[in-house]
């Protein structure tokens, strides 16, 4: 069974989910939900994001085997396209292109989207844990946290990739399985590749762009702390270059999943931040 819930409303288009009210700031339940076979999909377009967190964790702990949140735009179309099925989606033969991370991600074409692509990350474990859970986490709602963020960040006009679904899939327990999907940035690359490249330039012009590039940098990580952001993750392959018709470079910074934000973020973790990126160089 699906049920579907929209944060834009102030009744659940099931009657049947308990909403969180965007203007009321407090829950209301309607009949509630019984029995642990559903599939839930969640319009999002909430103004402040943080709040989707508490709605979420509250809905999560409820019933659900598997829950969606998606922006209102893609609803219909990703819907169709397969999004219930992740894996299979992934797994598509016609899928062209794929990008590096801890595994490869799929880059699939958003249907009626005029070229728009989406990426397709299979959360993985890192560090030592990740040879014996690998795709298994425990407890919390990472997906959704992080989609959260991630609108945050925009909303904040800093530039990153802007994630448009999220998919947590219960195994039993608290343990799951976590997807999201992301709005492919055409014609970029990380930072070590963008410098590689420059290599084929003489060295003038190379100092030259690499001054402008570190200087762009500089001004991003600026405004991510004083916005109160702390990136937990913060290294050279999060840092994306993309070159622009007039060929001036834009940064984005990307996987905020273990970003904390705050109301204002001290010195010492803005250090703290910009040395755990360059331990990366």
């Amino acid at each position: 069974e699906i049920y579907q819930c929209d944060w834009s409303s102030d009744v659940c288009s099931s009657d049947l989910i308990p909403f969180f009210g965007e203007k009321r700031r407090h829950l209301t339940c309607s009949s509630g939900i019984t029995g642990k076979n559903k599939s839930i999909f969640i319009k999002s377009d909430f103004s402040d994001p943080m709040y989707m967190i508490f709605y979420i964790n509250f809905l999560s702990n409820l019933c659900s085997e598997e829950i969606y949140l998606i922006k209102n735009e893609f609803k219909e179309r990703l819907l169709k396209q397969g999004i219930a099925h992740p894996q299979q989606l992934m797994n598509a033969s016609q899928i062209p292109k794929y990008f590096k991370g801890r595994s490869s991600l799929p880059s699939i074409l958003i249907h009626e989207s005029n070229g728009e692509r989406m990426v397709v990350k299979h959360c993985m474990r890192g560090g030592l844990i990740r040879f014996l859970l690998k795709d298994i986490f425990w407890g919390g709602n990472r997906p959704f946290y992080e989609m959260a963020i991630n609108t945050k960040i925009l909303q904040y006009d800093i530039k990153t990739t802007e994630i448009i679904a999220t998919a947590k899939q219960n195994i039993l327990g608290p343990l799951y399985r976590a997807y999201l999907f992301s709005k492919e940035l055409p014609e970029c690359s990380d930072l070590i590749t963008y410098c590689n490249g420059l290599k084929q330039q003489p060295s003038e012009q190379r100092f030259k762009v690499k001054k402008y590039l570190f200087q762009s940098i500089a001004r991003a990580f600026v405004k991510m702390h004083s916005e109160g952001i702390y990136h937990s993750d913060l290294h050279l392959k999060n840092i994306l270059i993309r070159k622009k018709d007039d060929d001036i470079p834009e940064i984005y910074i990307i996987d905020f999943d273990k970003a904390d934000i705050k109301e204002k973020l001290s010195t010492k973790a803005k250090v703290k931040n910009l040395l755990r990126f360059n331990r990366s160089i």
